[in-house]
């Protein structure tokens, strides 16, 4: 190899280690959201976990073309910004060109949105990916019905997210007062998704364990419970259907477990609500059935919580 050859090969491998490594200190250029959400104000939280290719690399972020901060590995941003459209950006700190694809989604007021920021490997730009939140109606010209995210290059949330949009942004009107009673029934699966039963299990016994520590009803209960008339009322039916399933891993980023949540009024059955969640877990070799049941489920309670204040 003659010395212009090796020269250009040089400063090939020193741009592609200067793209894809540096230093992953986290900054935060907004005040750090906390306590309880304003009124007319979304909170947005942005977290990052480690990888191979890129891992190194900070990611900066940009909220309507506002700059919000850095994060490195194993940390997040949160900060709360006013309701409604939002155009969410990662990009390479070192190489600001090496950007996302623009994306908007339309946040709504009082409600909480995750996104996990990964770097792909093999990729020139790091991928941010709306794992936990429902995207809600926007009158602003440009953002879809529903709501839903937009992207050009980048694949957009699943459409089981998008599908049920409208319904889960009604609130909860024909139920009145506390909820007294929860049934919580086994969640159901999509066919051909093959999620074990031990999974299943797990999952149950874990969301059921959190959503009583978390005292989301004066009593849960098993499905097929017997309830009081005097108290049907006031008692949901909680059925889910898990709708997704991505395991990640070193080419896929984070893994992902999406369900379809479906909340019933006891006395009539009637249709209260639906939520989608899609709730995040770090990929690993040493995951198990049981672990991965046991750490979503606990994130999935959370969610319902989070639709029923």
């Amino acid at each position: 190899m003659n010395r212009r050859k090796f020269l250009s090969a040089y400063i090939a491998f020193y741009l592609v280690v200067v793209l894809l490594t540096g230093c992953a200190s986290t900054k935060q250029m907004v005040p750090v959201a906390s306590g309880p959400i304003p009124s007319n104000s979304a909170r947005i939280i942005v977290l990052r976990e480690g990888g191979f290719g890129g891992s190194a690399a900070p990611i900066g972020i940009t909220d309507n073309g506002k700059q919000i901060g850095e994060v490195g590995i194993h940390s997040q941003l949160t900060w709360d910004r006013i309701a409604g459209s939002m155009q969410l950006v990662g990009f390479h700190a070192g190489a600001p060109n090496h950007r996302t694809p623009l994306s908007q989604i339309c946040v709504g007021a009082g409600m909480t949105y995750q996104f996990m920021a990964s770097w792909p490997a093999l990729s020139s730009y790091p991928k941010i990916e709306l794992v936990s939140g429902t995207p809600v109606a926007c009158e602003q010209s440009g953002t879809t019905s529903t709501g839903k995210l937009e992207q050009g290059q980048q694949p957009s949330a699943p459409a089981t997210v998008a599908q049920t949009t409208s319904k889960t942004t009604e609130e909860l009107q024909t139920f009145t007062g506390e909820v007294k009673i929860m049934e919580v029934k086994h969640f159901t699966q999509s066919e051909g998704l093959g999620l074990s039963q031990e999974f299943i299990n797990s999952f149950y016994d874990n969301m059921r364990e959190r959503l009583i520590k978390a005292q989301v009803a004066s009593q849960i209960v098993d499905e097929g419970s017997a309830v009081p008339d005097a108290v049907a009322a006031n008692t949901l039916i909680v059925e889910g259907k898990f709708t997704e399933y991505k395991k990640g891993g070193f080419l896929e980023g984070v893994g992902i477990v999406g369900s379809e949540i479906k909340f019933y009024r006891k006395s009539d059955h009637a249709l209260i609500k639906i939520i989608t969640p899609r709730v995040p877990f770090k990929p690993s070799p040493l995951n198990s059935d049981s672990g991965l049941g046991r750490s979503t489920g606990y994130r999935t309670a959370d969610e319902i919580k989070k639709a029923l204040k």
